[in-house]
C-alpha cells in the first residue's frame, strides 16, 4: 500500500508539493500493534513543514468544495456510506467552509 497526504491525483488538477520546500521523504511509519508484515506494507511521504500551507490553501479551495463532494458521493453509490448521514456530513462541511 502507499499513501500520501500532499499528492492528489484528478485528471488535469494533479497536486503535489514536491517542489515546495524539496522532495518528500519516504519513510515506513511504526504502528504500534501491528505486525511486520502490515508494517513492511505501509509507506508515507514525509514533506517539509514549508509545504503544508500550500496544502492547507489547496484542501481548502480545490478540494473540499469541488472534489470531496463527489468521493462522498462515490461512497453512497458503492454502499459504504448511507445517503441521509452523507448530506448531513456535507452540509456541515460545506458550513464550515463557507
Amino acid at each position: 500500500m502507499y499513501y500520501s497526504l500532499f499528492t492528489y491525483r484528478a485528471g488535469e488538477d494533479d497536486v503535489t508539493l514536491d517542489c515546495i520546500g524539496g522532495p518528500p521523504v519516504s519513510r515506513t511509519p511504526q504502528v504500534p500493534g501491528s505486525s511486520a508484515s502490515i508494517r513492511s506494507q505501509l509507506t508515507i511521504r514525509v514533506y517539509p513543514d514549508v509545504a503544508l500551507a500550500e496544502f492547507r490553501r489547496w484542501m481548502h479551495a480545490t478540494y473540499i468544495p469541488e472534489k470531496f463532494p463527489n468521493y462522498i458521493e462515490t461512497k453512497v453509490k458503492k454502499g459504504d456510506f448511507l445517503p441521509g448521514p452523507a448530506r448531513l456530513l456535507l452540509g456541515a462541511v460545506q458550513r464550515r467552509v463557507a
